[in-house]
């Protein structure tokens, strides 16, 4: 890895077990931290992808958001007066993550299937899911 101009940029990985990489091999173990260190990089700066959209919620469990390659997922609910419960397809009442009408919205990370119920009402909700 080079800084620009060229300047070597040092790579330190302490004690680094590289499967497959002789002792002396030092090159090849640059190589391999460097694409170590571009691929966390890659990971911190943020995915290439948003989706957004709204669902209205009801008394069956209804589809928020599911995608396998999600980093992190954002919902708020909008109703100004009707609570909602995230969670998985047999999201309830008694098993939800409560969120109540106008709470801030609340960012989870997982590729996890999310569903929204509303135990009365049609409350709209919305999300935000950034991806690969």
């Amino acid at each position: 890895m080079t800084q620009q101009g060229g300047t070597p940029i040092p790579v330190h990985l302490a004690n680094a077990s590289l499967p497959g990489i002789a002792g002396g091999a030092t090159e090849a173990k640059q190589d391999s931290q460097a694409t170590l260190l571009t691929t966390i990089a890659a990971r911190l700066t943020g995915a290439p992808n948003v989706a957004t959209g709204n669902v209205t919620a009801g008394a069956a469990a209804t589809l928020v958001a599911a995608r396998a390659t999600r980093r992190t997922v954002t919902i708020v609910n909008n109703d100004a007066l009707l609570s909602v419960y995230i969670g998985p397809p047999t999201v309830s009442a008694a098993n939800g993550l409560l969120i109540r009408a106008a709470a801030p919205p609340i960012t989870l990370a997982t590729t996890a299937l999310i569903q929204v119920f509303a135990p009365s009402g049609s409350p709209v909700v919305s999300f935000c899911e950034v991806y690969d």
